[in-house]
């Protein structure tokens, strides 16, 4: 809850942050849930993308942002093990891999004409490589896409009560406007 005695652009910038991490966690469920409806494999065209956008979309209230910066960390705290762990392997593949290409994690491999290839049953034809990448079985998605619904009403309260604490009891006009600080 607000206190009368914070100023009403920092109540505004808090409205913002939470408002824009409610829409970011919207697209990381549609993300989500697009992957479970289409993806059959981790070697499918689509897997790749849209686990990119939902780890970016799902990241992006926790990061940095200017120059408002990052939800405060109470948004990060989850009551159950399996969603704070979650939580905090997408941020580290976001920091690691999505964002970034950090050495401990993306390896290159120089790969033998005729080497086994990365433990799928085949042989390399001619010199290439092979770069890691740490992946997200696809078994783990519905516990995302719960940790996405999960945060997103959260999310959604608190949108909502903010919203009516700061333009609810104002004549507003019956035209949109941008939110300003």
């Amino acid at each position: 809850m607000f206190s009368r005695f914070v100023p009403y652009s920092k109540r505004k910038k808090e409205f913002y942050k939470i408002a824009v991490a409610r829409s970011d966690i919207t697209a990381s469920l549609n993300a989500c849930n697009l992957l479970i409806s289409r993806v059959k494999g981790m070697g499918d065209p689509l897997y790749m993308p849209l686990l990119n956008a939902l780890i970016i979309c799902y990241s992006r209230p926790f990061s940095d942002n200017r120059p408002i910066g990052a939800l405060p960390g109470r948004w990060g705290k989850f009551s159950e093990r399996q969603f704070q762990q979650l939580h905090n392997t997408i941020l580290e593949l976001r920091n690691k891999v999505i964002a970034h290409s950090d050495l401990d994690v993306r390896k290159v491999f120089i790969v033998p004409d005729g080497a086994p290839i990365g433990g799928i049953g085949e042989k390399s034809i001619g010199l290439s490589l092979a770069v890691t990448f740490n992946a997200i079985p696809l078994d783990r998605f519905p516990t995302i896409g719960e940790l996405c619904l999960g945060l997103g009403s959260r999310l959604s309260h608190e949108v909502d009560r903010q919203l009516g604490e700061l333009f609810g009891d104002k004549d507003l006009s019956p035209k949109e406007f941008e939110l300003k600080f």
